[in-house]
């Protein structure tokens, strides 16, 4: 060494020269790496000085070694120093130049070991490098990385580069391992991805082996992956690997990108450009004005290609992931058509390109867009139009026009030929797969072309009325489509397309037809706004009755055997019924396409319509109505067109009638169709007409069709007879002479002899139509009665059709007899036999069929209020055609009495169901009638009755009835209404009255006697009651009867105010208060009819989540007064509904009752109906959730979360965990957890309960069966502790231990004096296996975290834990030692001595070998865990644990016990001799004593101790202590021989004092004796030696 900085220049030189020479002597490789590695930095050093004849001598001198070290690659060079060297702050260019020069010639020549070792700091050199530099250095390093193992942890492989915080380093290290990924290997002219220079820059001056450079490939890549580096920044080099040409290279970097490409962030800008950078390559694209000027100054060199076409693949296939990357314009052009068109690509990278083009038009920005659109067109369109192309790519192609429409529609709907050519190709593919695509793009396309306008309109329209007569199935569909939804509805010509569509042959053509007639549009459009009204009627009508006469004229029709049309059948039927909606719709019909329309008032509004309108346009539809009449069109067009020209004829002004009247007897040819709807049709059309021409034509045709009611033909028959009633109807209204009224009565007589002859039931019903048909238009030229049975008169007419009612087994011809029996009293009101008629009428009252009652409801009001029942009126009349004339009051009075007095008070039910929907029927049909208005008040009494019946359908009819009768009551009669109904509802209403024939259950509720009736009324209970001899039951059953009728008048009652509530809103509001509540449990009923009625109630009153709020004090409180019902069904409704309450209520709403709900659902769960215990678990589980929301001081107060668990966790812990039931034990617990998770603070009062009752908890919660077994296995002790010890760990892994666990942050001083006391008592008399090894573990866990809490309390737990010690059961003698082992570190010392006394005396004056066991296990617990506490009192106690050591037994249970004694010793003292001398006085004082003990294995354990110390001790043994023991010894010898007595001396006889022993033994016994003499021999030998 020698100091450079002050030494003058010739010394400087004097020593440069004597390196030379040493260098020059250097003979061997040896010599030589000594004196380079001694003097190499001194030299480099010397470049710095100040003399440039120094500095000459060094460049000499260097340039020497260098050429000596050029050829000779063994020798090695100080790599570490001159790494220290080139990091020098301040050193000059030259000494880092050389520096970098001798590290790049060493490094090499280092061992692998070494290289590896060097890298880190090799990397931390970089630090403010020149770049040339670091490109060297990282030349270096770089192949180094081959032999690089990583550490296994994370911190230590960041710790080993130490570049988290050197972003510089981070950046060039990435750059350069990036550039020598992409390296291919075998040098080429242009390298993908890279440039000449970057390939020079990583390669230095010679290119790396193929296997070389892929071994490096797999180590640079297996550090990128380490960790060391972010996802973020390696996720390039990840996909240039992934591409790589070797596959051990490829697999590694796929199976990382696989698993960090979740994590990495595809949208960041600088990532996003380094993909483009690498799939583009340079020039960097126009448009970035900072990338620009650096092109313009970059050298061809500088420019590199874009990467491999497997790199290219993979930066596709992830730049589909980015949002960015489709909005980086123009790159992002650029990367597609480079892609599709580029020399440079495949299959694969077409198919991902046209995806990317996908994602452009999905994911890209509007502006953005907007610049892009025509060029991805172009490329788009060029793809789908070259017919080379792959299939797969020109679905692709399709579907990404598709796309780009939706987003850029103008660049589609300023030019149609786009769609044209899409038409045009689909018309012409034959391959169906990529029809399927190219009709998906048009279908995708067609809202770009939404409000064509002027001759883009007119382009579409032809091009659409062309193709939807193509031949291509797919060509129509599309066709279809863009009719439906590029023109509004309204367009007329695309509903003929629609049209058109309608009739085609595929199924798939037909429902989009059929989407485009529907009306309303569908749901999309409407929210779209783009619906829009059809057509008005004269319009639509003219296009196409002109489109039908143009196909006619050209030949183009549907044409058949029979006939021919202009469209198909099913295309014809759909226009019809567009062009009747395009009526209704112009006419002004509401509900326009909806069902349910009223056809009187349809009627009217079309007749005035109508009236307004052109001939022209009616008489054109009139014809397209007679066409579609034509032979060829079938029954079911037929249907709907005679349905339509019904409507037509019937609201049109005469001269249609007029016209259609030259036509009569084409019309007549219709009644006989096969079609039985046609025929219904066409008689009711021949009779409108007949009846505008007047009495002649009406009287030629009831001639001729009466002569047809005697055909053979069935079909001929049965049209005569419905025309018969029609056409003779018409004859009543003229009436002039005989001729008429003769022709009416053999009309008449045909009829009924049709219905007397029990013809087929169809012409019967027709029969009884048509005379329905004739009476209702006029009184009867007919006597009232005749002797003569050939004379028809108005009583054999009754009389007829009143057998035909009640003989008959159709229901269908019933209902018609009995409508016919009412219309009578219409036509006459002053008809003799109305009494017999309701009489007959009322002879049904036990019909079960409910559309018979109904009807014949109906009848009975036109029989009681005439021409004023709208029962009575023709549907298909525009008015009344019966006068109004003034009806006897009588008959209605007399029918109401007879109803609300005799039938609705019936003991029957059937019957109190037939009169509730009479009377329903006749306050419907007849509810302004005089005399029912004054009987209002007394039928609301009655329906108000009757929603208490037990059938369901009874209320549901009595409940719509209450709703007609508010309707037409005075406010003073529905103020009353509505308080009957409100006291029904809450209190319900029991049956009075009850008779022997009443019926207090419906058939089948009580089962059946062994006869096999139904036990039903309470004649049949007392019958009952009386044959099994218990009077009582028949009190029993009455009981459960006024239940039923309490619980069914509460339904209906629901029931009735659901039908007035929506009316009743205001007047309802007094009972807002005591109704919510009840509403809202009902809302829940088990019964499907009160749960509708009552939410239909709720609905109507608007009862959101404000109104719940508003009256939630009455709801908790109604619930909780019904969660404890004896009413099952309350029980199991409040549940659901505390459900519902809870999910919307607060905390603070429902805090003050959380316990008491508790303790209410609980006691549900356990409930003996199993609807209510499901019901129960579910408010169990709200009643969780609401629970630990309470303990969130972020929505709750924190006082209401304090009362929650004072109140709810003591119920859980006492109610929940004690119960029989283990779902409440497991909803307990699940509760009890979470509180105890969430509570926090809150939780502290109620520490010391909550740990004790959990810890008592522990064995109730343990399977019974685990008891049982311990039990059983009790006698097999190796047994007994496996399963103690499965018990124990299953104990330790709880949940209620976790509970444990959370509970220990929250003790302090003044939970540790509540706690320490229970956990006393539990370690004490705790029962069960499970709580005592709990509570000990407890102890410990108190040790561990609360020492500072316990102080005093330390004694105490003491004291309990030792009285464990004795348990029977080892696992809880184990848990105990082991817990008083960790407990002693914080007791007194006192306490410490007095247990060490306790366990002295159990152990040298007990026998029990557990006992031995567990005092050896506690000493070893205490030695490991408090060994501090110990020493203070290891005087007393390493005595005891010496002694131990010797002890020996044949017991199994002993077995290892001399291992727990020896840890302790080895615990407690450093070396056995020197505590032997140490403790010397104590160990031969109880060894002494042991001796002494009455227990002969205690003696010889004595013995064994004595022993040990002679033998460790040997001389070295005091003379005192072995006067002692000897004396000890001698006393020990006398008496009987037990087992070990010869180990008593076995170690004393080479001692002075053996003669005494000797002697002993001589006198003691015989084979003690032998023993004597053969010792004494061995003394004597050794005192001659």
């Amino acid at each position: 060494q020698f100091e450079m900085s002050t030494a003058t220049e010739f010394e400087e030189l004097d020593l440069l020269e004597r390196i030379f020479l040493r260098l020059g002597n250097a003979e061997t490789d040896q010599q030589l790496e000594e004196t380079v590695g001694k003097f190499l930095l001194p030299v480099l050093v010397k470049l710095e000085s100040q003399y440039k004849p120094v500095q000459d001598k060094v460049f000499e001198l260097l340039t020497h070694v260098s050429k000596q070290l050029k050829n000779r690659p063994q020798i090695l060079l100080p790599v570490n120093d001159l790494l220290v060297c080139y990091q020098r702050i301040n050193a000059s260019p030259q000494l880092t130049n050389f520096s970098l020069v001798y590290i790049k010639l060493g490094f090499p020549r280092l061992s692998t070991s070494q290289q590896v070792e060097l890298l880190p700091v090799l990397m931390q050199s970089l630090e403010g490098k020149p770049k040339h530099q670091q490109d060297s250095v990282l030349q270096t390093l770089t192949p180094a990385l081959v032999h690089l193992t990583l550490p296994k942890s994370e911190p230590e492989r960041l710790k080993l580069f130490s570049l988290a915080d050197k972003p510089t380093i981070r950046a060039t290290v990435l750059d350069f391992f990036l550039c020598y990924l992409l390296l291919p290997y075998s040098p080429v002219a242009v390298p993908p991805g890279l440039s000449n220079d970057q390939v020079c820059r990583v390669t230095g001056t010679s290119y790396p082996p193929a296997d070389l450079l892929e071994k490096v490939k797999y180590g640079i890549l297996k550090l990128l992956s380490a960790g060391i580096f972010s996802d973020q920044e390696v996720i390039c080099h990840l996909l240039v690997t992934s591409g790589d040409s070797r596959h051990s290279v490829a697999e590694l970097g796929e199976h990382h990108l696989r698993l960090t490409g979740g994590s990495v962030d595809w949208n960041s800008p600088k990532l996003v450009s380094q993909l483009y950078s690498l799939y583009l390559g340079s020039p960097v694209p126009a448009g970035n004005a900072v990338a620009s000027s650096t092109m313009q100054q970059a050298t061809p060199t500088q420019n590199h290609s874009p990467a491999s076409l497997a790199v290219r693949v993979k930066i596709m296939l992830h730049l589909l992931k980015s949002t960015h990357a489709t909005n980086s314009f123009p790159s992002c052009i650029q990367a597609v058509f480079d892609g599709l068109f580029g020399s440079n690509s495949n299959a694969k990278l077409h198919s991902l390109c046209l995806q990317f083009i996908h994602a452009i038009c999905s994911k890209a920005k509007e502006q953005k867009l907007a610049v892009m659109a025509s060029l991805l067109l172009t490329a788009l369109t060029k793809v789908a139009e070259e017919p080379t192309e792959s299939t797969h790519l020109r679905q692709l192609a399709y579907t990404g026009i598709g796309l780009l429409s939706r987003r850029a529609p103008s660049l589609f709907n300023k030019d149609l030929k786009i769609v044209a050519k899409l038409f045009e190709s689909l018309e012409k593919e034959s391959v169906v797969e990529l029809s399927l695509v190219i009709q998906d793009c048009l279908n995708m396309l067609s809202g770009a072309y939404r409000g064509l306008q002027d001759s883009g309109a007119v382009v579409m329209e032809a091009l659409l009325l062309e193709k939807i007569a193509s031949a291509s199935y797919y060509v129509r569909w599309a066709a279809a489509r863009y009719a439906s939804v590029v023109f509004p509805f309204s367009h007329t010509l695309s509903r003929f397309v629609c049209i058109v569509a309608v009739g085609d042959s595929k199924e798939d053509v037909k429902e989009e037809g059929r989407k485009g007639l529907k009306y309303p549009r569908e749901e999309e459009d409407k929210m779209e706004g783009t619906s829009s009204p059809p057509p008005t009627f004269p319009s639509i009508v003219h296009y196409f009755y002109q489109k039908c006469l143009q196909r006619v004229q050209s030949g183009i029709t549907y044409t058949t055997a029979a006939g021919s049309l202009p469209l198909p059948p099913a295309s014809m039927g759909a226009a019809l019924k567009f062009l009747q909606l395009c009526l209704h719709f112009s006419a002004g019909v509401a509900g326009v396409g909806v069902a349910g329309v009223g056809t009187q008032q349809t009627l009217q509004l079309v007749a005035k319509y109508l009236k307004e309108s052109e001939d022209l346009t009616l008489f054109q539809y009139v014809e397209i109505l007679k066409q579609s009449l034509g032979s060829a069109g079938g029954m079911e067009l037929h249907a709907v067109a005679m349905e339509y020209l019904r409507e037509v004829v019937i609201t049109s002004p005469p001269n249609v009638s007029n016209e259609l009247g030259k036509d009569i007897y084409w019309i007549k040819s219709f009644i006989h169709s096969p079609s039985p709807d046609v025929r219904e049709m066409a008689a009711q059309l021949l009779g409108t007409i007949t009846a505008s021409h007047g009495r002649e034509l009406s009287l030629l045709q009831a001639k001729g069709i009466l002569q047809d009611t005697f055909s053979e033909v069935y079909h001929v028959r049965h049209g005569a007879i419905l025309a018969l009633g029609h056409v003779t109807a018409n004859l009543l209204q003229f009436c002039v002479d005989i001729e008429c009224l003769d022709v009416v009565r053999k009309a008449l007589e045909r009829l009924v002899q049709l219905i007397v002859k029990e013809s087929p039931h169809q012409l019967s019903l027709a029969a009884c139509v048509s005379i329905g048909q004739i009476c209702r238009c006029g009184p009867l030229s007919l006597p009232d009665a005749s002797s003569q049975t050939d004379v028809l008169s108005k009583k054999l007419l009754v009389q007829t059709l009143s057998d035909k009612l009640s003989t008959s087994v159709d229901i269908k011809l019933k209902e018609q007899c009995a409508l016919t029996l009412g219309y009578m009293a219409v036509g006459d009101p002053l008809h003799p036999y109305k009494q017999d008629i309701l009489f007959t009428l009322f002879q049904t009252k036990e019909e079960k069929a409910f559309d018979l009652l109904v009807t014949v409801g109906e009848a009975i009001s036109c029989v009681a209020a005439g021409s004023l029942s709208t029962a009575s009126h023709d549907q298909w009349k525009l008015v009344c055609s019966v006068e109004q004339s003034p009806v006897d009051g009588s008959i209605m009075k007399w029918t109401l009495n007879t109803l609300l007095t005799q039938f609705c008070t019936s003991p029957a039910g059937q019957i109190r169901q037939a009169a509730c929907v009479w009377v329903m029927c006749i306050i419907k049909h007849a509810g302004r009638h005089q005399e029912l208005q004054n009987y209002l008040p007394v039928i609301q009494d009655v329906l108000i009755g009757m929603l208490g019946e037990p059938n369901e359908l009874t209320q549901e009819v009595a409940s719509r009835s209450i709703s007609i009768v508010y309707d037409l009551s005075s406010e003073y009669e529905r103020q009353n209404m509505l308080k009957a109904l409100f006291d029904t509802l809450m209190n319900g209403k029991k049956p009075t009255n009850v008779s022997g024939d009443t019926e207090l259950f419906q058939k089948g509720a009580l089962g059946k006697t062994p006869d096999g009736s139904h036990i039903t009324t309470y004649k049949e209970l007392c019958s009952l009651a009386s044959d099994l001899n218990q009077p009582d039951l028949v009190y029993k059953f009455m009981h459960l009867a006024n239940h039923h009728a309490l619980w069914n008048s509460k339904k209906g009652a629901a029931f009735g105010f659901s039908s007035i509530v929506s009316n009743a809103r205001t007047q309802l509001a007094p009972y807002l208060p005591h109704l919510i509540p009840r509403l809202f449990r009902y809302k829940y009923d088990p019964n499907t009819h009160v749960q509708l009625a009552m939410v239909s109630i709720w609905n109507a009153l608007s009862a959101d989540t404000k109104m719940v709020d508003k009256y939630i004090d009455s709801i908790l409180k109604d619930l909780l007064a019904n969660l404890n019902s004896h009413d099952w069904q309350s029980r199991q409704a409040s549940c659901l509904a505390l459900c519902d309450l809870l999910s919307i209520a607060s905390t603070r709403d429902v805090a003050t009752s959380l316990a008491q709900l508790w303790e209410l659902c609980l006691r549900a769960r356990d409930d003996i109906k199993e609807t209510v215990r499901n019901a129960a678990d579910k408010a169990c589980k709200s009643l969780d959730s609401i629970t630990v929301r309470a303990l969130d001081c972020s929505v709750s107060d924190q006082s209401n979360g304090s009362k929650v668990v004072e109140e709810v966790l003591p119920l859980l812990l006492t109610m929940g965990m004690s119960s029989p039931s283990a779902d409440i034990k497991t909803i307990s617990l699940a509760t009890i957890v979470k509180i105890s998770k969430n509570a926090g603070s809150l939780l502290k009062p109620h520490v010391a309960s909550l740990v004790t009752s959990i810890l008592e908890m522990l064995s109730s919660v343990e399977p019974q069966a685990l008891n049982t077994l311990s039990l059983q296995l009790s006698g097999e002790r190796e047994a007994q502790s496996k399963l103690d010890d499965i018990r124990i760990a299953t104990t330790k892994t709880s949940v209620l231990m976790d509970v444990v666990d959370m509970c220990i942050p929250l003790v302090d001083d003044g939970v540790v004096e509540q706690l320490v006391p229970r956990l006393s008592e539990l370690l004490k008399s705790g029962t069960g296996l499970a709580t005592k090894v709990a509570s000990a573990q407890l102890v410990i866990t108190l040790v561990h975290n609360c020492s500072s809490n316990l102080g005093t309390s330390a004694g105490k737990l003491l004291s309990a834990l030792i009285s464990g010690l004795s348990d029977r059961s080892t696992g809880v003698r184990k848990a105990y030692a082991r817990a008083i082992g960790h407990l002693v570190k914080l007791v007194k010392p006192s306490s410490i001595t007095k247990l060490h006394e306790k366990l002295k005396s159990w152990y040298l004056d007990g026998e029990d070998v557990d006992i031995k066991a567990t005092v050896a296990l506690v000493y070893r617990e205490m030695t490991s865990h408090s060994l501090d506490g110990v020493k203070r009192a290891e005087v007393e106690i390493i005595p005891l644990i010496f002694l131990g050591m010797h002890g020996q037994s044949e017991d199994p249970a002993f077995e290892g016990v001399n291992g727990l004694w020896e840890e302790a010793w080895n615990d407690l003292v450093i070396g056995k001799e020197s505590a032997l001398r140490l403790y010397a006085s104590e160990l031969v004082g109880v060894s002494c004593s042991a001796l002494e003990s009455p227990s002969w294995p205690v003696k010889a354990q004595g013995a064994r101790a004595i022993a040990t110390i002679a033998e460790t001790m040997g001389p070295n043994l005091e003379s005192a202590y072995i006067d002692t023991l000897m004396t000890a010894l001698l006393v020990a010898l006398p008496g009987r021989v037990w087992e070990g007595k010869v180990g008593v001396w076995s170690r004393w006889k080479e001692g002075d004092d053996c003669f005494p022993v000797v002697r002993k033994l001589l006198l003691v016994h015989r084979e003690w004796s032998v023993f004597a003499v053969r010792t004494l021999s061995e003394v004597v030998k050794i005192f001659r030696s």
